[in-house]
């Protein structure tokens, strides 16, 4: 303002830098804040001798040093020019015109990537070269400025009141009596349109509004009776929600497709901020504050004072609902902070009570597995890191369903009620299974066992039963997810005395013990050989699966080469433990050249492979991929399909496995046994390498 307003020697050469800024970044910039921002630099583009002097003075150093950073920006044009590339820009534009050049400089404005942009960026300058003083002057906009800074120094000062305010009224009153003054007072100290509170009601699926104050709409109450908003219908909220983001929405910027647009319209608001209430680091619902039409809005920059405020107004709840904390702790689980048992049982008892229910409801039975090995390799630490892992995958996904609520039960066990058929139940799983693929290692692994109840009389207890046997089934069979009406008939398929689903009770505890795998994992393969389905890829992923847990593996990955091609496709990967010091872990879908792996492609070609890191005579790429992971060696079997199509099963021993000397007779045998009764493909197939 001062640099504006007061130096009369350059003033036209700022008002005219001013003016080329807001043209410039009414094309280039992304929100009305941006082009203020550009416009403000842009009038003082050339004084950072100025600003250096006033960072002598110390109420101007922090100021000062940050205009300077943003100053430093070359003038650049491009898909995202920072607002101090455009007013270094928009200074060099000015200079020239005062300096009487006939024209601009070309290479000021570099090709923009968009060919349409780049055409209506010069177009706009061309305008504005003819006549600099056409642009709408800024001054107005600095006092904005002003008045806005002043307004943020005395809500800074409410702020303080609100802390004491905040204490003192949250010990009386009912939860909404406070909310109605907390947010009020809050509204005050933000010096914001209006302000809403709502509570996330996480079993039900709905944004529940308890509080609006405010300049409000016609049809807006302060205390609403059913202000609520299905998550479902906007999932960017549910995801703000559990990330525990801010979100900004302004109606004359870009959408974020939050869905806040149409409700700033409805209202005739210009810009709002959704900041969570967070208690006990817990979402427990948000603060949705509006800007008025012509006001400043809001910005990031309001985003620690907008936290500070949202952070007393969960104090205020927090205090007036001791009662309503400790409930919760008799309905959550202390470790996830899902749902527990008894919350579970209350919901899914009233929804089999329902007599209106016109969809079936679904119980979700769903062990992680492995979470002793885990326990064991990385520590109980990482084992509650993994069950909380598996808590938020199951929450992020029900967030969409219709009653859906997970509940953790105990140990390495989970529930999801969901309204919907088996079908959408596991569908519903397959999201929470490939969320889950994308985090890092050590990744989770889960059986699930799905009953659906479609009516009648069926209590809590006994839908669960059914859900736990088929788990049971999905356990024993190697299976990741089984539907009640299969698990009898899975069951039966395995030994003649494999326990019945009314008898597997009793039995569930004794499932991790380590006989237990071996055993189950040799029924698995035995169940795969003798099935319907009998693919090359089917007959490896069981080889790997009985030799992960024979050998103790580290792990087994099994890729494909189709006809005629050069690359090989990781298709499926068993991490069973995790190196830590492993530059990288393996995808699935994740692709490499055979003309930079010699001994796959020459697997590939003679059926197998054993390559030991310590071996000089062995592939030095393959060596140091062993090296680079912690893995002592790797042995590999093929096996092409009728269609050319090829397959590798790569199983990989570490420290703790079976050497590899005693590993290749054992894996050689399985790898006989396996394919015994499998027509072998015989005619040759060309590789490209």
């Amino acid at each position: 303002t001062v640099f504006s307003s007061t130096d009369e020697d350059r003033g036209r050469l700022r008002r005219y830098a001013a003016g080329a800024a807001r043209v410039l970044a009414g094309v280039l910039g992304d929100s009305h804040n941006h082009v203020e921002t550009a416009v403000l630099l842009a009038s003082i583009a050339d004084a950072p001798e100025q600003l250096r002097q006033m960072g002598e003075h110390a109420s101007c150093d922090v100021a000062g040093a940050e205009l300077m950073d943003l100053l430093r920006i070359p003038p650049t044009i491009g898909r995202h020019t920072p607002p101090g590339a455009i007013a270094r820009t928009a200074w060099a534009l000015a200079s020239g015109h005062l300096a009487g050049h006939q024209t601009y400089d070309p290479v000021l404005l570099a090709a923009h990537p968009d060919p349409k942009v780049d055409a209506e960026l010069r177009q706009k300058v061309d305008n504005w070269w003819a006549d600099p003083t056409s642009v709408t002057r800024h001054r107005s906009d600095l006092r904005a400025l002003e008045t806005r800074g002043r307004g943020r120094d005395d809500a800074a000062n409410r702020l303080r009141a609100l802390i004491g305010l905040a204490q003192a009224i949250g010990s009386t009153g009912s939860l909404l009596d406070v909310l109605e003054l907390t947010a009020e007072e809050a509204r005050r100290a933000l010096g914001c349109a209006s302000l809403s509170v709502s509570r996330w009601e996480r079993d039900l699926g709905v944004l529940r509004t308890l509080i609006n104050v405010g300049d409000l709409a016609p049809w807006e109450e302060v205390r609403p009776s059913n202000e609520v908003y299905a998550v479902r219908d906007y999932p960017q909220i549910a995801q703000q929600l559990v990330d525990r983001e801010m979100s900004i929405e302004s109606v004359d910027g870009p959408s974020s497709g939050s869905g806040r647009r149409e409700i700033l319209e409805r209202t005739g608001k210009g810009s709002a901020v959704s900041v969570p209430i967070v208690i006990d680091d817990v979402s427990w619902g948000e603060c949705f504050v509006t800007s008025a039409v012509g006001d400043p809005p809001f910005t990031i920059a309001d985003g620690p004072f907008l936290t500070a405020v949202a952070s007393f107004v969960g104090l205020a709840i927090s205090r007036a609902e001791d009662i309503g904390r400790l409930a919760r702790m008799v309905h959550e689980d202390p470790l996830t902070r899902v749902a527990n048992r008894r919350r579970l049982e209350e919901h899914v008892s009233t929804l089999l009570a329902d007599a209106t229910r016109d969809r079936p409801l679904s119980l979700l039975m769903i062990d992680v597995d492995g979470l002793k090995q885990v326990n064991d390799e990385f520590g109980h630490g990482t084992g509650d890191e993994l069950l909380v892992t598996v808590a938020n995958a199951l929450e992020r996904a029900s967030l969409s369903e219709t009653n859906a609520l997970a509940a953790r039960l105990g140990g390495d066990e989970f529930c999801l009620a969901m309204l919907g058929d088996g079908e959408q139940a596991r569908q519903l799983i397959q999201r929470v299974q490939h969320r889950l693929t994308q985090g890092p290692p050590p990744q989770p692994r889960l059986s699930v066992g799905i009953g659906v109840n479609q009516g009648g009389s069926e209590t809590f207890g006994e839908l669960l039963e059914r859900a736990d046997a088929a788990q049971y089934a999905a356990k024993r069979r190697g299976i990741s997810v089984v539907l009640d009406h299969d698990a009898e008939e899975l069951l039966a398929a395995t030994r003649s005395d494999a326990p019945r689903p009314e008898v597997l009770r009793g039995r569930r505890q004794h499932r991790d013990a380590p006989q237990h795998h071996l055993v189950a994992a040799s029924e698995r393969w035995a169940d795969h050989l003798g099935s319907v389905v009998t693919t090359n890829r089917d007959r490896l992923a069981a080889l790997g699966e009985l030799a992960v847990n024979l050998l103790d593996l580290n792990r087994w990955t099994l890729s494909s080469v189709q006809a005629g091609s050069s690359q090989l496709i990781v298709d499926q990967i068993h991490l069973r433990r995790a190196r830590p010091e492993g530059p990288t872990t393996p995808r699935v879908e994740e692709v490499f050249e055979l003309a930079d792996h010699p001994a796959t492609l020459a697997a590939l070609t003679t059926g197998r492979m054993a390559i030991d890191v310590d071996d000089a005579s062995a592939d030095p790429a393959e060596r140091k991929r062993l090296r680079d992971h912690g893995l002592h060696y790797v042995v590999g079997v093929a096996r092409t399909d009728a269609d050319g199509a090829r397959w590798l099963l790569e199983l990989y021993g570490d420290e703790q496995s079976v050497s590899l000397r005693s590993s290749q007779p054992l894996i050689a045998a399985i790898r006989d046994l396996t394919f015994a009764d499998a027509a072998p493909v015989t005619r040759p197939h060309a590789v490209r390498g």
